[in-house]
């Protein structure tokens, strides 16, 4: 136990528990240092497109963990499989692509309302590294402002290993 820390301890039918819990003298999420700076691969699409194959890679998707690969290698698509319900891939063809090729893990569930919160133009996603966070923002936004912040609208939206 460290400075702040509270510990509960809960018991009933021959079981006891501990919990542990500390608070932190910060801001969550501390988004600004999981944004990497000049993304290795820009992708921009429009952002009822982009949602709409989301959603349809998560009829596809595990229950569970909600899982699909996206990626711009070559192609930018959308890919999930799932044992119970197949497999499912979509290439948007009318998406840009700047940059390397790049490829990441995400709980579409977690893309799809991203998205959907960044209006109906296009949508900018900024990719560096399979287990780097992706940042989502309105296409016509200025990259970054002074201050690091991203221009515009945007969203943070952490990967997963699938």
């Amino acid at each position: 136990r460290g400075k702040g820390a509270v510990r509960y301890d809960l018991r009933g039918r021959g079981l006891t528990v501990a919990v542990t819990a500390k608070l932190i003298d910060a801001l969550f999420p501390p988004w600004r240092q999981v944004i990497a700076h000049d993304p290795t691969t820009a992708i921009t699409c429009g952002a009822t497109r982009l949602s709409e194959a989301f959603a349809a890679a998560l009829k596809f998707a595990s229950d569970r963990t909600h899982g699909v690969r996206f990626e711009a290698n070559g192609a930018v698509r959308i890919s999930t499989n799932d044992p119970d319900r197949g497999e499912f891939a979509e290439v948007l063809r009318d998406a840009r692509k700047v940059g390397g090729d790049a490829a990441v893990g995400l709980d579409a569930r977690y893309a799809i309302s991203a998205i959907r919160g960044l209006g109906d133009g296009d949508v900018r996603v900024d990719l560096w590294g399979e287990l780097d966070a992706i940042l989502l923002r309105t296409a016509d936004a200025a990259d970054t402002q002074p201050n690091g912040i991203p221009g515009g609208r945007f969203a943070v939206v952490m990967p997963m290993r699938i």
